[in-house]
């Protein structure tokens, strides 16, 4: 996952159900701060405000989504420079804390497939477009 972070050039959309691993959220503020275009989505924005304030301090965008709004953001995925020769998606189980990436057995896979990409990047558009923006 963070090899997939590390790699992007143009834009970074991360979609996580938790975002508390520091050596993650590390990277994502790197990737912002290099100019990177970032975007952030996660469930109970609440939660992780710390964190997305650093994404956003650094020139990233975030969203959240809180369970009565009637979408549930479960999915963990990476997606690093869609559309562009380079892309790639990390998508799997593990959540973006230190437990689940540390702890916990999981699973993960980098896709780079035109089709894949374009489909995962397409839904995290809409719903990004309808979560409540962080600061």
């Amino acid at each position: 996952m963070l090899s997939v972070i590390n790699q992007a050039t143009k834009t970074l959309d991360v979609e996580a159900e938790e975002f508390s691993d520091p050596a993650v959220v590390s990277a994502v503020v790197g990737r912002a701060r290099a100019g990177v275009q970032v975007r952030v989505m996660v469930e109970s924005p609440a939660q992780y405000a710390p964190e997305l304030h650093q994404v956003v301090a650094a020139g990233g965008k975030a969203v959240g989504y809180a369970s009565p709004t009637g979408l549930y953001i479960h999915g963990k995925a990476v997606i690093a420079d869609a559309g562009l020769p380079d892309q790639q998606v990390e998508v799997g189980s593990m959540n973006y804390s230190t437990t689940s990436l540390t702890g916990n057995r999981e699973l993960g896979v980098v896709l780079t497939d035109s089709a894949a990409c374009a489909l995962m990047s397409r839904q995290f558009d809409a719903d990004f477009a309808g979560g409540t923006p962080q600061s």
